[in-house]
């Protein structure tokens, strides 16, 4: 295995502030990204159009000339610096005899880029309306038609013309609900995740810090009309007014699937967080898969993977996945959470098929589901923690290995809750109606990170390979992709290609800063080139591997791609609705390459000028 050095970087990232500015060099190139082309960017190796990859959000690129065995040829082709850490840029292919175009947040900004070579294109700059209580990192951004749509902290929700960087429209992402019961910004209502475009529907969720419930949205890609919403936490469910602390909060970004017309999400914990002793019952929609229809917003399931949780236990990830289940190929939804297993749930349905082994530590002094303690004498080791068996950084699922690539922590705490402490409601604690929570790491449990490989059918884990382990420093995001390598960033700055089938190291360049979100790819034919985009707490590397693509791996790719648009098909069917619980005490345990090109005959942008909507 070769290793590469990165060098340290000694600059300052300066902020910028101006309210709503274009900081303009160049137009960028490029034509209108249509609903066909959003579809297929599940299976187009080129592009890279929504946050995780495609409407599925499986994390996979088809891209191929990245292998085991010339990893080691990754040549840096540029490099530049970004504020926050999480964000994940997206890539526009190019048309005929035009670069692909980068999309990247930094912050409450956007950026346009030459994807090749890091030529700026222009900025749009974005200042908060109001900046306490609010995330600093907006993870990315969404394209549909000749706009770039992303969130800032403050909850506006904006559509960048995506040649210029002139704002289009804007729009505030709250529900009627929340602007007749709360104010959003004292109730820590605020945005991390990447919006998804589906068929000219901008969809949405929240973030929230207790004190709130959250909401999930439709838009108009168009024009920023709301559509509809959905308010995560049902006040039928919940004791008294405990509802409107509930939280739940929905803040990652969705999958589609795009033939049924469903979008799929997790939420997050309920509030207060680590004392539930205000909050009687399941907390129902906290912590769980929620399914709704896209056109009407109307509830079809919902699977609570932990109820009643006082450990943070949040859900991630939810990738539409085609598996043979019992002999019949099945749509499911795979996912994540911090209790460290992997879940498969009927997409259809909301019934839980699968659980995998434990990919992560569960349990210490006190078991995983064990109350927190009160008072700091009777504080006793925990895990997993708050930080999660995984968290938010994307994992893919690979078509041609079978094999779910995800991030497991071991970490240890020591939580305990003061139970004489009283909630101000004029404060902003996280802990709403007394039993603020104390969480402190544990001294004693040892700490490690790695990636996992799971047979989401199985539940087995195939293969792990360990991280550098670091304080508050854990296992990054992963990207399968056709080449049979996972594309894996670590928490001390370790970019690595793995072998999808062992979990060999084939190659190991050090970034310098620690990476969470996931590598990108996108393929580039005229250059016989394969691109990765790696983000990290202070920069975007961009490297690249020339390589011609062997007829093999060609016929392969295509009839991959092939034979899972047919099995798509054939289990396509109308969705049913259902509510299931399932956590602690509640039953169970707990296109095909060449589809850019088409956007060189897509119709060519107009030159007109749009009028800003403000909504």
């Amino acid at each position: 295995m070769a290793k590469q050095d990165k060098p340290d970087r000694e600059s300052e990232i300066e902020p910028t502030a101006e309210r709503l500015a274009e900081n303009f060099q160049a137009e960028a190139p490029g034509s209108t990204v249509t609903d066909e082309q959003l579809r297929a960017d599940d299976d187009n190796p080129e592009s890279w159009l929504q946050y995780n990859k495609g409407l599925k959000q499986r994390g996979y690129s088809p891209a191929a000339r990245i292998t085991p065995e010339n990893a080691d040829q990754l040549t840096e082709e540029y490099s530049m610096e970004l504020g926050g850490g999480q964000q994940t840029p997206i890539v526009v292919p190019g048309g005929e005899g035009e670069p692909p175009v980068m999309y990247v947040t930094e912050g409450q900004n956007l950026t346009a880029l030459n994807a090749n070579t890091g030529d700026v294109y222009w900025t749009f700059e974005y200042e908060l309306e109001y900046k306490h209580n609010v995330g600093r990192n907006q993870r990315g951004a969404s394209v549909w038609g000749d706009t770039v749509i992303y969130c800032a902290a403050d909850l506006r929700l904006m559509a960048v013309d995506r040649y210029t960087g002139e704002l289009q429209w804007q729009t505030h992402a709250v529900s009627e609900r929340q602007k007749e019961k709360m104010n959003p910004s004292t109730h820590r209502l605020t945005n991390s995740g990447a919006p998804l475009v589906f068929d000219g529907v901008v969809l949405k969720g929240q973030s929230g810090e207790g004190g709130n419930w959250s909401a999930f949205m439709a838009f108009d890609a168009e024009t920023g009309e709301k559509l509809w919403d959905y308010n995560v936490i049902p006040p039928e469910f919940w004791i008294d007014e405990t509802w409107r602390f509930g939280d739940g909060a929905p803040w990652t970004t969705p999958s589609v699937d795009p033939e049924t017309g469903t979008v799929f999400f997790t939420t997050g914990n309920p509030s207060p967080q680590v004392n539930g002793v205000v909050r009687a019952g399941p907390n129902k929609h906290s912590d769980s898969v929620i399914a709704l229809d896209i056109e009407t917003g109307e509830e079809k399931w919902v699977h609570q993977l932990t109820a009643h949780d006082w450990w943070d236990y949040d859900a991630y990830l939810s990738s539409v996945i085609d598996m043979e289940i019992d002999g019949e190929t099945t749509r499911v939804i795979g996912v994540k959470d911090k209790t460290g297993w992997f879940y498969v749930i009927d997409a259809e349905t909301g019934q839980l098929l699968r659980r995998s082994e434990p990919h992560a530590n569960q349990g210490a002094e006190l078991p995983m589901f064990a109350l927190p303690p009160a008072g700091e004498e009777n504080k006793k080791e925990q895990s997993p923690t708050a930080m999660g068996a995984t968290d938010w950084h994307p994992s893919g699922y690979s078509p041609d290995t079978g094999l779910y690539y995800l991030d497991s922590n071991d970490d240890f705490w020591e939580p305990w809750y003061d139970p004489d402490w009283e909630f101000r409601p004029d404060s902003l604690e996280h802990s709403v109606g007394g039993g603020k929570p104390f969480p402190i790491p544990a001294e004693s449990g040892e700490r490690a990170t790695r990636v996992s490989a799971i047979d989401p059918d199985s539940g087995e884990i195939v293969w792990t390979q360990e991280n550098e382990a670091a304080p508050f420093q854990f296992t990054g995001g992963n990207t399968p992709t056709g080449g049979n390598v996972v594309l894996s960033g670590t928490g001390t700055g370790a970019f690595r290609v793995l072998n999808a089938e062992t979990g060999e190291i084939a190659h190991e360049i050090d970034i310098g800063s620690g990476i969470r979100p996931a590598p990108i790819t996108w393929d580039v034919p005229a250059e016989n080139k394969q691109y990765v985009a790696i983000t990290s707490s202070t920069g975007l590397e961009v490297y690249s591997v020339e390589a011609e693509l062997t007829e093999e791996t060609e016929t392969a790719t295509q009839t991959e791609t092939a034979t899972e648009t047919e099995a798509v098909t054939e289990t396509a069917t109308d969705t049913e609705e259902s509510t299931e619980t399932s956590g602690p005490g509640f039953g169970a345990a707990a296109g095909a390459a060449g589809v850019a090109g088409a956007a060189a005959a897509a119709k060519k942008r107009s030159d007109g000028d749009d009028e800003d909507d403000d909504a």
